[in-house]
């Protein structure tokens, strides 16, 4: 999934897009670093448990300002995520310790919502 600001998506069609994000993720499970040259992109990413994140920039942009967005959006999730649980099981009890929640598919479906607004607050235009 591709998340762009309205009518910036580089991609005139929802084929095209989905042919971008099969040859990206082909191309970045063999890979080791966290940066590379796609489609006349750069990219950076990071993978969390069962997800990968992906900064996608022109190859104009700085890299360090975009691999400084995808570990602003990697620990943006954690500290969510782990406040979401807290607070949603707070009424229990206050003396309970409790498990702190992974960044993974399953979390980022069901904090949709916390996503949509950690990546809009991050980015500069928003999404």
């Amino acid at each position: 999934m591709i998340i762009a600001q309205p009518g910036a998506s580089p991609y005139p069609d929802l084929k095209s897009q989905k042919a971008f994000e099969k040859g990206l993720l082909e191309k970045t499970a063999k890979q080791t670093s966290d940066i590379i040259l796609y489609d006349n992109r750069v990219v950076l990413y990071k993978m969390e448990s069962d997800v990968m994140i992906y900064v996608v920039g022109s190859v104009e942009e700085n890299e360090i300002m975009l691999y400084n967005v995808v570990l602003a959006l990697r620990d943006s999730l954690h500290l969510l995520f782990k406040y979401a649980h807290l607070t949603s099981s707070m009424k229990l009890n206050s003396q309970l310790t409790l498990p702190r929640q992974q960044v993974d598919k399953r979390t980022i479906v069901e904090n949709y919502d916390l996503v949509s607004l950690a990546i809009d607050e991050i980015v500069d235009e928003g999404i």
